[in-house]
């Protein structure tokens, strides 16, 4: 990895790292002083929106090679949180409003957090042990509350008839879709992170 890909790669990590931080702060200062979590969305939701759209360029770096990750893995996640923070948060308040959509973003903003600052410190050559730890083991939880939270919000925007009713019949069959494929791509992405665990666990104790 050349020297520019990789001052790039740490800025693109730190900044993810940070925008992250912020969803989570403004997320739970709102749920702890209203303890309303519909006051979730109109606190956080277009800061989340857009905090999100910076996956688009995860994508970008495994079709250019910048780093080595599935890029089936990269797709399938980045196509399902853009269509939950751009069609189904902002068409049905049924969803955002829900306890779900404050799960969902506590999830997405640790695991980012502990992600992209994991990235940061490797690409210096000196991540602790205990982010090492963090960033191998908090997907047991955070996967399951992440998607399980994802998959909860298209279900109330379905059974609500909201993003139906916003979004029109394509919005509404690219849902449904979204609902039947999680059972069967979700034990995919959680076997992998498993696969990934397995590898760096074994890579420590040889060390």
């Amino acid at each position: 990895m050349s020297a520019i890909t990789k001052t790039y790669l740490t800025g693109y990590s730190t900044l993810n790292a940070l925008l992250w931080s912020v969803v989570l702060a403004r997320t739970l200062t709102t749920l702890l002083t209203t303890f309303d979590p519909s006051a979730i969305y109109p606190s956080v939701g277009e800061f989340t929106r857009w905090a999100q759209t910076v996956i688009v360029l995860d994508f970008a770096h495994v079709l250019f090679g910048l780093v080595r990750t599935s890029l089936l893995t990269t797709l399938l996640q980045s196509f399902s949180r853009l269509f939950l923070v751009h069609a189904i948060s902002p068409l049905s308040p049924t969803a955002h409003s829900s306890i779900f959509y404050t799960t969902m973003l506590v999830s997405w903003s640790v695991a980012e957090i502990t992600r992209y600052t994991f990235y940061v410190y490797s690409a210096a050559g000196r991540a602790p042990r205990w982010l090492i730890w963090a960033r191998y083991n908090f997907f047991f939880v955070l996967y399951v509350t992440g998607a399980g939270s994802e998959w909860a919000c298209m279900w109330l925007s379905v059974r609500s008839g909201e993003v139906e009713e916003a979004g029109g019949k394509v919005v509404w069959g690219v849902v449904v879709g979204m609902l039947v494929a999680w059972p069967i791509f979700f034990p995919n992405q959680y076997l992998h992170m498993m696969a990934l665990r397995r590898k760096m666990m074994r890579g420590k104790k040889k060390a």
